[in-house]
């Protein structure tokens, strides 16, 4: 989501090591608005901050964004990780409540959508 300040961040969990890939973040209609490349990457969460320009440099409105890493796996297939696709790393008991590590940060289990099986 960008706000009203214009300025972001945002995680990405990337299941694998890559050489390189790119960040696209694209609108709610689904057009890239901002692509940036990175270098290789290991494994692991990863932290990115957008400015909200897009890729000639206007300010972009505030609202919901979708940032996807496109990147090449280590058999030539181009994969994707997404926002909001994360493992759950840890758990840790705050007055009673189970809180999930979860990219970053705890998550409590009111603020869950989902939780599904593991990726094969």
């Amino acid at each position: 989501m960008l706000d009203e300040e214009g300025s972001t961040t945002f995680d990405i969990y990337l299941p694998e090591d890559i050489s390189s890939g790119r960040v696209e973040i694209t609108d709610n209609q689904g057009n890239i608005v901002r692509s940036f490349p990175i270098d290789s990457a290991s494994a692991g969460t990863l932290s990115f901050s957008w400015d909200g320009t897009d890729d000639s440099g206007t300010r972009r409105g505030a609202g919901l964004y979708r940032a996807t890493l496109v990147f090449t796996d280590d058999k030539g297939v181009e994969r994707k990780a997404e926002t909001g696709e994360y493992p759950i790393e840890g758990v840790r008991f705050d007055d009673g409540e189970a809180l999930l590590k979860i990219g970053s940060r705890y998550l409590s289990m009111n603020e869950i959508e989902e939780i599904l099986g593991e990726a094969r």
